[in-house]
């Protein structure tokens, strides 16, 4: 259930006003009437300030060449498109960068399912397609979808090279009056997730080695690991270590004996996934930074796509190697 804050702030639309000098900026901020009376002062060339239109909070100071687009038009976008195909997802919201910046996931559960989470396990996880809806008005993110598969055991979002940024416009003069969605890529969108699902359900049944498991999370873009050739109280816990430690908590808590490939995707995408906290059954890796989150979620798609499915396909069909 959405706060009215949150609502808002997915329904939201912004207007420009002129930068002017510190004085008169918070004058016309405060002017109840909705008035800007900018005296005598001079506006600031090449910049324009974003403003809420219904409530005058101001958002951000960016260059005249920005072109914003407005969280409204994106999600009655999204909203219309559901409702047209019998659609009720599920929504979470987040407001980032002091309420400048989106990010908006909707789960459709109506089109998921359940996989047994290992050869060995009797524990079974729901997986359903997503939409993650980002935007900006601070110049921080372009206009974009980017679909997923949720997975409600650890309330990840895993997205592949195929459904990441699927729809997406840059804050300029051409695609500012751009901002609709077409239902047509929806149902493609749809369809390619239902493939995602039936791969990771077959991923579930792949058990792999220690050392295969190093190599594969040594391919992931931005992830590192402590340096043993130096004393590990000299050294932050890296991020590499983490993520492998929490495979062996996926093993645990998907009931399963060995390391499978679904619990290495599992622990990785804890890390991927955009949250304000571990979520509420204590999962993954906080992610406050929207842009960081964004990052991380691009990187793992990339991981997914080039390193692990083809490593995957190798094994599933009894092939040799596939890791260097």
């Amino acid at each position: 259930m959405l706060t009215n804050d949150l609502h808002a702030f997915m329904y939201s639309k912004v207007k420009p006003i002129n930068v002017l000098t510190y004085d008169t900026f918070l004058a016309c901020l405060e002017d109840r009437q909705g008035k800007f009376n900018t005296g005598n002062y001079e506006s600031i060339g090449g910049y324009k300030a974003l403003i809420d239109v219904d409530t005058g909070q101001p958002y951000s100071v960016v260059r005249d060449t920005y072109q914003p687009i407005d969280n409204a038009e994106i999600n009655t976008n999204i909203s219309n498109l559901c409702r047209e195909a019998g659609l009720n997802p599920n929504i979470k919201a987040y407001n980032h960068n002091n309420g400048a910046a989106m990010a908006v996931r909707y789960q459709f559960k109506e089109k998921g399912r359940f996989i047994r989470q290992g050869p060995n396990s009797t524990k079974k996880t729901f997986l359903c397609p997503e939409i993650w809806a980002y935007n900006s008005y601070d110049g921080t993110q372009t206009a974009r979808l980017t679909g997923a598969v949720y997975d409600s055991a650890c309330e990840n979002g895993i997205a592949f090279k195929n459904t990441i940024n699927f729809y997406k416009l840059k804050h300029t003069k051409n695609n500012a009056d751009m901002a609709y969605i077409v239902g047509t890529e929806l149902d493609g969108y749809f369809n390619r997730l239902s493939q995602q699902i039936d791969l990771l359900e077959s991923w579930a049944n792949i058990e792999i080695n220690y050392m295969d498991t190093i190599r594969l999370l040594e391919k992931i873009k931005g992830v590192s690991f402590l340096d043993k050739s130096k004393p590990a109280k000299r050294q932050a816990e890296k991020i590499g270590d983490k993520i492998h430690y929490q495979v062996y908590g996926e093993i645990r808590d998907r009931g399963q004996e060995n390391i499978n490939l679904w619990s290495i995707v599992s622990a990785v995408t804890n890390y991927s996934t955009l949250r304000e906290d571990k979520g509420s059954n204590g999962h993954g890796i906080s992610t406050n930074s929207l842009n960081v989150g964004v990052s991380r979620q691009e990187n793992v798609a990339s991981w997914l796509t080039n390193i692990v499915a083809p490593f995957a396909e190798n094994r599933l069909n009894n092939v040799a190697g596939g890791l260097v």
